[in-house]
C-alpha cells in the first residue's frame, strides 16, 4: 500500500479497547491516527534492531509501584498484540512478580502453573501496584487490572488452588519460543490495551522507523 501511494502517511495505528468485555474490540487505521482513541500527547520511541522488521524499542528500566527494579536482563521491548500475556526471561519473570509479593501483596507462586496467583476482587482494583516500563525515556505504567487476569484452576490440575483465581500476566517465555530472548520483554495486550500505538514505516526500506505511544482513550463505539 505504501509503494502504491494508497496511504496518506506511511504508518498504521492500533487501539485495543481497554474494556475487554466491550463489543468494539479495537481499531486498526492504515495511513492515519484517530485522535479520539488516545489522551495526552504522543511520545516517540526510537526503534532498535529494525532489521528484523519488528517493532522493538529500548528499555531503560522497569518499576513496581515507586520501586525501580534491579538485576533485570531486559534491555529492549517488542510491542506485539498477539496474546494477552507479557513474555520475559525466567529471571525477569521471577524478579518482577517476587518484588510484588515481597511488598506484602497477596501474590504467591504456583509451581503447577509456573505463575503467580492472587485472589480476585479488591486486590485487583486497589491492592496491587502499577508496573511501569520505561522505554526510550518515556515511562508507561499499567494498572493491576491490566496485568492481572482471571483464570479458573481445577483440583485436578492444581491440588492447592481450584476455582476462580487471578494470575499475573507477566510470564516466562515458552521454551520453544524465540520471540523473547533473555534481553527482550514482549509487551502484549496486557500492555497494549492501555496505550494507543502508532507504527511509523520508512517508505524506502519499508522497515520500522519509530513508534508513537499515548494513553488509550476509554472504549467508544466503533468509529
Amino acid at each position: 500500500m505504501i509503494r502504491e501511494n494508497l496511504l496518506q502517511q506511511p504508518l498504521f495505528s492500533l487501539w485495543l479497547n481497554p474494556d475487554e468485555t466491550a463489543v468494539s474490540a479495537g481499531e486498526l487505521v492504515f495511513g492515519g491516527i484517530n485522535p479520539a482513541r488516545y489522551t495526552g500527547q504522543l511520545q516517540e520511541l526510537a526503534t532498535v534492531d529494525n532489521s528484523t522488521g519488528g517493532w522493538q524499542t529500548a528499555v531503560d528500566g522497569i518499576t513496581v509501584g515507586n520501586q525501580t527494579l534491579e538485576g533485570l536482563q531486559a534491555i529492549s521491548a517488542v510491542l506485539d498484540s498477539g496474546t494477552t500475556q507479557i513474555f520475559g526471561s525466567q529471571n525477569d519473570f521471577d524478579i518482577i512478580n517476587q518484588v510484588v509479593a515481597n511488598m506484602s501483596f497477596p501474590l504467591t507462586y504456583s509451581p503447577y502453573h509456573d505463575a503467580y496467583i492472587t485472589p480476585c476482587g479488591d486486590s485487583i482494583n486497589g491492592g496491587l501496584p502499577t508496573i511501569g516500563f520505561i522505554m526510550n525515556g518515556t515511562a508507561c505504567e499499567i494498572p493491576p487490572s491490566a496485568w492481572i487476569n482471571t483464570v479458573a484452576f481445577s483440583a485436578e490440575t492444581d491440588p492447592n488452588y481450584h476455582g476462580q483465581l487471578c494470575a499475573s500476566s507477566i510470564v516466562p517465555s515458552p521454551p520453544d519460543s524465540d520471540s523473547s530472548p533473555g534481553t527482550t520483554i514482549t509487551l502484549r495486550q496486557a500492555f497494549m490495551r492501555q496505550y494507543l500505538t502508532v507504527n511509523n514505516i520508512d517508505p524506502v526500506s519499508l522497515q520500522a522507523s519509530s513508534i508513537l505511544i499515548a494513553p488509550a482513550a476509554p472504549g467508544l463505539s466503533a468509529a
